[in-house]
């Protein structure tokens, strides 16, 4: 089995083999929106609630990779190193976006069902922020940030939707 240490290989070494490291493809996500690929890292988390998601990591931040057509991964997939095919897809979070999710987190409070709020994972891919409201304001305070340097009024969340799965041995 492959160790964590060694996922992160030469981008020239994984082209070369049709794949693509977790670092280099959140280096210039867009070049890879839409396209079907294979990337390869380490699955440092997979979600408890249903495993419809998992996290893949090379050196840097983590990449979100949901089940899609799958339908859930296994356990074993946690805690190792794995090859995913599937597509690259952005989510852009703009204000209707943030707007709408205070509109469902006030819904949810007056019905006493406080699971809004992210997991872990979900935490420290998005700003490591600990309840849905405060990672509503970081939001905006991102797209505030990314308005005045690149006239973008959303902030872009990349993930990738599996549809295929591999464990490295």
């Amino acid at each position: 089995m492959l160790i964590a240490a060694t996922v992160s290989l030469p981008f020239t070494l994984l082209a070369q083999q049709g794949k693509v490291g977790v670092d280099e493809l959140l280096a210039s996500p867009e070049s890879y929106l839409g396209k079907n690929i294979t990337v390869e890292g380490y699955c440092s988390h997979t979600c408890p609630h249903g495993s419809s998601k998992m996290f893949v990591r090379g050196e840097g931040r983590p990449l979100r990779v949901e089940t899609g057509a799958l339908g859930k991964f296994e356990k074993p997939v946690a805690k190792h190193n794995v090859s995913v095919e599937g597509v690259l897809k952005e989510q852009r979070i703009d204000e209707a976006y943030l707007s709408n999710w205070e509109k469902r987190l006030s819904a949810k409070k007056e019905s006493c069902d406080s699971r809004e709020n992210l997991c872990a994972a979900d935490r420290k891919a998005h700003g490591g922020e600990s309840t849905a409201e405060k990672t509503i304001a970081a939001y905006r305070k991102k797209i505030e940030e990314r308005k005045a340097a690149e006239g973008k009024d959303y902030v872009s969340i990349y993930y990738f939707e599996a549809s295929n799965c591999e464990v490295k041995e």
